[in-house]
């Protein structure tokens, strides 16, 4: 028997540069360190106008931290209601990897606990397989927050007016995210000689695994950010600036990532100490009873540093056999020092150390000071300025002259160190073990590993191929002869190039043509099977949706999502509009299935979660605003967490807004 059969398949492979959107990058991040799970018990309430006799429930809340703490069972979450707490955080029961136990502020509450300062610490923290979110420690003899046990996350936490260390992690396991430190180790204002060197945010010793991300420490009197006799710390995407001492100090730890990071200064001179800015990054190996010298494995990588008196400094060791141990430097950009963008002193004995990759650039010249370069391996670095600095430094695969970047680094604007596309920084580095540049871009692109922070490429460039093969058995008889059209292989592939947004964009890829034409000849006998034409479609058309909602999740989170009463998505406001808020309003809520479980800020330049404050709250709203005014020509999104109250799933919806 005659018949035809006609085969067409289509293959489209797609590189995506960059793709990250709201909901990656919170999904990505929540599973870090394994630190989340499924709560699945009770619901506990702490109020300020409670009573300990009674059993904590909405109605009837507990009053004190001490009680709720006796009540929480692994699986349960304890809602803290709005108000200032005068008592001690005191948390000593745990939870279990598969039953955590979560303490946060309830949807809508601003909860404070005030330390008096008399209190030391304010929050002290040690069961473990805990979530703490959502809490304001202040006023603290000493420490605000002393965080231990084990697989803990502090995530949105504010720490102010510390009388040493904000936030000071000893336990193992624990994550520190999208919380803010600012006029910490305020026993150090107005010092000028034998000062406490307390930190915004500090690893200590008893840290170990520990995560620190998204983080905004500022306007301490110490440290902003220290690793202190910490192993296997990674400190990554925080922006620390202004910070008395240093933005951020890695002292005698080991395995200790720095990678992605801003470290800046401003014009502002009330945190400098003796009228000098911070350095941006500072090593050191200091002296600890029974700890010796145990600076090894430091990786410094991707980060953004700006106007300050130093770059990155390795300062001293106080430990015989101190110094740079098998330390890499590599991917930064080093940006308008006050003193020596590169300074790492003589002081103890360097090994297996490399400075590759850096854009490395001061105003006066002053761009290194390495006495030795001993057990240092200098390659591939960027010198910006009119005077090279000594061949000890330098390799032949050196570039120097004008880098340039868009424009002159600005102090909280990321993108103000990105290269442009000419810059002959570009393909200029040398292979390291980097796969991110300080953007999220993949490492390398093109033709070699580019200098500095920033990996160019053109942002959400796709390229492809689509092969279609046509096949027949059998001729058929036709009259007239059968005409089929497909796209055809075309080479080079097709490429195109889109912007990146949020939501997820959708493209069409024009067809490639001329399409072709078959003529199948007649034949004899005539066919008894029905003549079959394909046809494809000449335009396709491929959306690109990073996280696609689960199908799974219950029908309460399908469709539920927000908006305001004024402001519009995608619409162009000033800061000061931003800033006095709106009242967010849901779509397809039903408060009795679904809550809010997390309302945030996203500024997409920073990758930064800025604080915001819920003024009112009712069943089917609540009143948002900025906690300060936002930077302009940005965009941001309100980010808020759905959950349904039954199966604890959750769906994340965002809304973007821009500043003008």
């Amino acid at each position: 028997m005659n018949k035809k059969q006609l085969l067409i398949t289509a293959l489209v492979v797609l590189q995506v540069g960059l793709a990250i959107g709201l909901v990656y990058w919170i999904q990505r991040e929540d599973s870090v360190n394994n630190n989340t799970s499924a709560n699945t018990g009770r619901i506990l309430y702490l109020s300020p106008n409670g009573n300990d006799s009674n059993p904590g429930t909405q109605t009837q809340p507990v009053k004190t931290i001490s009680k709720a703490n006796s009540l929480l069972q692994p699986g349960d979450t304890l809602q803290i209601l709005s108000g200032t707490y005068t008592h001690k955080f005191l948390i000593t029961t745990s939870g279990t990897a598969s039953m955590r136990i979560k303490i946060q502020a309830a949807p809508g509450a601003t909860v404070v606990f005030d330390g008096g300062e008399t209190i030391n610490p304010v929050a002290d923290v040690l069961g473990s397989y805990l979530d703490i979110s959502g809490i304001t420690f202040k006023n603290a003899d000493k420490v605000c927050a002393s965080i231990k046990g084990q697989h803990n996350t502090v995530s949105q936490v504010t720490v102010t007016g510390c009388g040493t260390h904000g936030i000071n992690v000893g336990g193992k396991n624990i994550l520190v995210e999208n919380s803010t430190a600012y006029d910490t180790n305020m026993e150090n204002a107005g010092c000028t000689s034998n000062c406490s060197w307390g930190s915004g945010l500090k690893v200590s010793e008893g840290g170990e695994d520990i995560v620190l991300r998204y983080n905004r420490i500022y306007h301490n009197y110490g440290e902003g950010i220290a690793v202190t006799k910490g192993k296997r710390v990674t400190v990554h995407n925080n922006h620390s600036y202004d910070n008395y001492s240093v933005n951020i100090y890695i002292d005698n730890s080991s395995d200790v990532v720095i990678d992605r990071n801003m470290a800046t200064c401003t014009s502002n001179k009330k945190y400098n100490r003796e009228g000098n800015h911070p350095s941006a990054i500072l090593i050191g190996v200091e002296q600890y009873t029974g700890w010796g010298a145990q600076l090894n494995n430091v990786t410094i990588s991707n980060n953004l540093l700006a106007y300050c008196n130093r770059g990155i400094m390795y300062w001293e060791t106080e430990v015989a056999g101190g110094g740079l141990k098998n330390v890499k430097i590599i991917n930064n950009t080093l940006w308008g020092s006050h003193n020596t963008a590169l300074t790492l002193n003589s002081d103890g004995s360097h090994s297996g150390t490399i400075i590759a990759n850096n854009i490395i650039h001061q105003p006066d010249d002053k761009l290194v000071y390495v006495p030795s370069n001993a057990g240092l391996t200098f390659s591939n670095n960027f010198w910006v300025g009119t005077k090279l600095p000594s061949s000890t430094v330098r390799s032949a695969t050196d570039k120097s002259g004008d880098v340039k970047l868009v424009k002159a680094p600005v102090f909280d604007d990321r993108n103000s160190f990105k290269l442009q596309s000419s810059s002959p920084a570009i393909n200029a580095g040398t292979t390291v073990a980097l796969t991110l540049d300080a953007y999220g871009l993949p490492r390398p692109h093109g033709g070699a590993y580019d200098i500095g922070a920033h990996e160019y490429q053109p942002e959400g460039t796709v390229t492809g191929t689509a092969t279609v093969t046509v096949s027949t058995t059998a001729p058929v008889t036709t009259s007239p002869p059968v005409t089929t059209t497909a796209p055809i292989t075309t080479t080079p592939p097709v490429s195109t190039t889109i912007a990146v947004t949020t939501p997820p964009v959708t493209t069409t890829i024009a067809a490639t043509t001329p399409p072709i034409t078959t003529t199948i000849a007649a034949t004899s006998p005539a066919p008894t099977t029905p003549i079959v034409t394909a046809t494809r479609t000449p335009s396709p058309t491929i959306t690109y949706t990073p996280t696609p909602t689960p199908s799974f999740i219950p029908s309460s989170l399908q469709n539920v999502t927000f908006y305001f009463s004024k402001l519009r998505e995608n619409q162009t406001y000033t800061s000061k509009q931003l800033y006095q808020g709106d009242t967010m309003r849901f779509r397809n809520f039903d408060p009795k299935k679904v809550r809010v479980v997390h309302v945030a800020l996203f500024d997409y330049s920073l990758q930064y979660y800025r604080p915001i404050v819920i003024t009112k709250r009712t069943s089917s709203s609540m009143h948002v605003r900025s906690q300060y005014l936002l930077p302009s020509k940005r965009s941001y999104a309100y980010i808020v967490r759905f959950e349904d109250i039954a199966t604890k799933q959750t769906v994340t919806r965002s809304y973007i807004l821009k500043t003008k």
